[in-house]
């Protein structure tokens, strides 16, 4: 995801919220924001364990909001973070309860 590079170049150098930085954040914001435009196509869809891939992209995007909020001190990407870490906890809670729901019911790792 867009938002591990702003990381990554963010741990780099030390630097500035400069254009580069800006760009990927905001790559990665839009992203986030496409996915949960799109929610209602997730709704229906079957269990699989592969749900746990809509994790990653979502801490590192709240990772992202909390490192950007350090650089600038930018108050907005401070309340995104705060939205983000609600959020991210949400998923991981109901991916986990669906799991360990399915886990039990016999449905996860089997043999084809």
């Amino acid at each position: 995801p867009a938002a591990v590079g702003f990381i990554a170049y963010a741990k780099m150098g030390g630097i500035d919220f400069d254009m580069f930085a800006s760009s990927l954040y905001n790559l990665g914001l839009f992203f986030t924001l496409l996915l949960f435009f799109m929610y209602k196509n997730f709704i229906g869809l079957k269990f699989f364990i592969s749900w746990w891939a809509f994790t990653f992209p979502l801490a590192a995007i709240t990772i992202a909001s909390m490192l950007a909020f350090k650089i600038t001190k930018i108050v907005f990407y401070k309340y995104f973070a705060f939205l983000f870490i609600a959020i991210t906890t949400i998923v991981i809670l109901l991916v986990t309860v669906t799991t360990i729901k399915h886990m039990l019911k016999g449905e996860v790792c089997i043999q084809e």
